[in-house]
C-alpha cells in the first residue's frame, strides 16, 4: 500500500476499552510503516463553550431530541475535520479508517469522495445501546440504527473483529461477503510478557481479576457469585473488579448479599497500562460474559492479554472468546451465566501444579502468537486497504463513464 491513512472515531483516545487498544496499536504501526496521515478522535469534536452550554440546556429540556442532535453535530464536526486533514488534490491516495458508524457517516458525507473508507466493526451500536441502557429513548435508538445502515452500506470494506460480528453485518444489514473481511483483534505478546506485576498495596495478597465494564453483557455478577461458591476458599484470596458502569450499585448489593464485603475490591476504571500490571499479578483472569440483547462478546482483548501475559483465563465459551480459546489446553472455558462452573474452574486454577500451569500457559501463548499476533493482524489490515482502494477506484471509474458525480452521502 502506498497511500496514507486517516484514523477517525468519535470516541476519545485513549479511553478504557478494547476499541481504544485497537486504535492505539493501529496508530503506532501506521507511524512505524510511514503510512500514518492523521488521527481524529472525540477530543477533536468539542465545540465552543457556548455550544456546550446550549447542548447541556437542551438535554434538560428534551433528552431524546438532544441526543439525536448530538449525533448529527458530531458527524458534521468530524466531517469538517476530515476535509481539513486531507488535501483535495491527493484524496485518491488516502484511506479513511473509521471505528464507529458516526465516523463512517462523516467520511461518506464529506467532500473527500475519492478516499476509500474502511470501518472496523467492534460491535453494532444499536445492540450495545440496548444492553447498556435499557431505558434508551426509542427515537435515539432508531437514529443509531439508521446511521449504522448508512455506514455499513457505504463503506468500501468492513472489518468485523470476529465471525459473530460478520454474521450480524450479513444477516442484519445485508452486507455482501466481498466487502466483509474478518480480522480478529490482536496483541503484541512480547511486549505484554515483559510487563512487571503491580505492587499496589490496595490489592489482596492473591486475587482473581475481573477486567470488565459493569454492564449486563459482561456478566460480572456471575463472577461474584462464582467466587462466593468457591469451595475451601483460601483466606488470603480476593476478587478484584476493574471497571465502572451503570451496574455498580447493584453489584455492590450482590457482594453484600453473598457476605463478601471484605473479599471483593472495586477499583473503578483503570487505564490499560496500570491494568496490565494488575493482571500480571493476578492468580487468574475472569471474563464471564453473557449474551444480552443480541450482543455477544467479540474477540476479547482481556482474554488475549491474559494468555499473552502468562495468566490462566476463565472465560465464557461464547462468541469471539470461543474463537480464541478453542480447548481446555489453553484455558478454562465455562458455560455462560453459570456461577457453579466458574467456581469449579477457579478451584482448578488454584490446584494447578507448576508443570501443568507451565504447559497451559505455553499453549495459550503459542495460540496468541500464531493466530492473534500483531504483525499478522497488521498485514491483514494492509491487504484490506488495498482492496478498499481498488473498490473505490473502480467505482470512481464507473461514475466517470456514466458522466455523473459519485454520491456523497452513501456509497452503494
Amino acid at each position: 500500500m502506498n497511500g496514507r491513512v486517516l484514523i477517525a472515531t468519535v470516541f476519545p483516545i485513549p479511553h478504557v476499552g478494547g476499541a481504544s487498544t485497537h486504535i492505539e496499536q493501529l496508530h503506532a504501526l501506521l507511524v512505524s510503516r510511514g503510512l500514518f496521515g492523521a488521527l481524529l478522535t472525540g477530543q477533536d469534536l468539542v465545540g465552543s463553550p457556548l455550544a456546550r452550554l446550549t447542548h447541556l440546556l437542551a438535554r434538560f429540556m428534551d433528552r431524546d431530541t438532544s441526543r439525536v442532535r448530538f449525533l448529527e453535530e458530531a458527524i458534521g464536526r468530524l466531517g469538517d475535520q476530515i476535509e481539513r486533514a486531507i488535501p483535495p488534490a491527493s484524496q485518491s491516495e488516502w484511506i479513511i479508517h473509521t471505528h464507529d458508524p458516526l465516523a463512517t457517516c462523516a467520511a461518506l458525507r464529506s467532500q473527500r469522495t475519492a478516499c476509500a473508507v474502511v470501518q472496523t466493526v467492534h460491535g453494532p451500536w444499536s445492540r450495545e445501546l440496548l444492553t447498556a441502557h435499557a431505558d434508551s429513548p426509542t427515537r435515539y435508538h432508531r437514529a443509531i440504527l439508521t446511521l449504522e445502515r448508512e455506514a455499513f452500506c457505504g463503506a468500501d470494506v468492513l472489518l468485523p473483529v470476529d465471525m459473530g460480528q460478520a454474521a450480524i453485518l450479513k444477516d442484519g444489514f445485508g452486507v455482501e461477503p466481498e466487502r466483509c473481511h474478518i480480522i480478529p483483534n490482536a496483541v503484541d505478546s512480547h511486549v505484554l510478557a515483559a510487563i512487571e506485576p503491580s505492587v499496589a498495596r490496595q490489592l489482596p495478597g492473591r486475587f482473581f481479576l475481573v477486567p470488565r465494564r459493569l454492564v449486563p453483557k459482561n456478566g460480572v455478577e456471575y463472577a461474584i457469585r462464582g467466587f462466593a461458591r468457591l469451595a475451601n476458599r483460601p483466606r488470603d484470596l480476593g476478587l478484584v473488579i476493574a471497571g465502572d458502569g451503570p451496574l455498580l450499585s447493584e453489584l455492590k448489593r450482590v457482594v453484600a448479599s453473598e457476605g463478601l464485603l471484605r473479599d471483593v475490591v472495586f477499583l473503578g476504571d483503570v487505564q490499560r497500562g496500570a491494568l496490565l500490571k494488575i493482571l500480571k499479578r493476578s492468580v487468574g483472569v475472569l471474563v464471564p460474559s453473557v449474551p444480552s440483547h443480541g450482543v455477544v462478546e467479540a474477540t476479547s482483548f482481556s482474554v488475549l492479554e491474559a494468555m499473552a501475559c502468562g495468566v490462566p483465563v476463565i472465560a465464557s465459551a461464547i462468541g469471539g472468546i470461543a474463537e480464541i480459546m478453542t480447548s481446555e489446553a489453553m484455558g478454562f472455558p465455562v458455560p455462560a451465566g453459570e456461577p457453579a462452573a466458574i467456581a469449579l474452574a477457579m478451584g482448578r486454577v488454584l490446584d494447578l501444579s507448576l508443570a501443568a500451569k507451565q504447559r497451559l500457559l505455553e499453549t495459550a501463548r503459542a495460540r496468541v502468537d500464531e493466530q492473534f499476533g500483531i504483525m499478522t493482524w497488521f498485514s491483514k489490515i494492509e491487504a484490506s486497504y488495498d482492496a478498499a482502494m481498488r473498490m473505490r477506484s473502480t467505482r470512481q471509474g464507473q461514475h466517470r463513464l456514466l458522466g455523473s458525480d459519485p454520491p456523497t452521502v452513501a456509497r452503494r
